[in-house]
């Protein structure tokens, strides 16, 4: 739910690059680059997707990187009882 009284980060830019166009938006005008802005939010969705996969990858390195070194440890230690 958005706080009326709030104003966000975006609407501040937007507003500082183009007061009018903020106001006809604030007002509920049509865009009329919307084709454009349209365009714009799915790359922006198909970035975020691509960035959640970058993250899961990197989480499964970092977990195959403690697995390795579970095994160095395992084997460091029979090696010392055995050696």
């Amino acid at each position: 739910m958005r706080n009326e009284d709030m104003i966000s980060a975006s609407e501040i830019s937007e507003f500082l690059y183009c007061h009018r166009a903020w106001w006809y938006r604030l007002h509920g005008a049509a865009s009329a680059n919307q084709p454009e802005m349209d365009r714009g939010t799915g790359a922006h969705e198909r970035l975020g997707q691509e960035a959640g996969q970058v993250e899961q990858g990197r989480r499964l390195g970092l977990q195959l990187v403690w697995v390795a070194l579970g095994l160095l440890v395992l084997f460091l230690i029979v090696k010392a009882m055995t050696g």
